[in-house]
């Protein structure tokens, strides 16, 4: 099982959750660790700073991973990271970081 923290900057936590907690998507698992926590005001809307972990099978690809992910945060969010990384809102820069970070994991588990 692959696992990692994402962060993802918000102004609508409530529809991001809703989101990203939708019952139709069986391959992966959310996990929220509750690490949400309000920035403060930007354009009249209070932004939120939402962690949580993302654990997904072996044998998912990154590609699935990264389209899933971006599908849900698009049209939400404004920021993103993975394992403390900033990155684009890009399909391929997500794809490209998680194929770093679980590659990264791997050869540390089997060191």
């Amino acid at each position: 099982m692959n696992n990692i923290v994402i962060e993802i900057l918000t102004e609508n936590r409530n529809k991001l959750l809703s989101d990203l907690l939708d019952p139709d998507e069986g391959s992966v698992v959310i996990k929220l660790t509750d690490e949400s926590s309000q920035l403060g005001m930007t354009g009249g809307t209070e932004a939120c700073l939402l962690e949580f972990a993302l654990q997904f099978g072996i044998g998912i690809s990154s590609g699935v991973i990264a389209n899933w992910i971006f599908n849900k945060i698009q049209n939400t969010s404004t920021k993103l990271w993975i394992e403390d990384e900033e990155i684009l809102i890009e399909k391929e820069h997500i794809e490209r970081i998680i194929i770093k970070k679980v590659t990264k994991k791997s050869i540390k588990s089997s060191e």
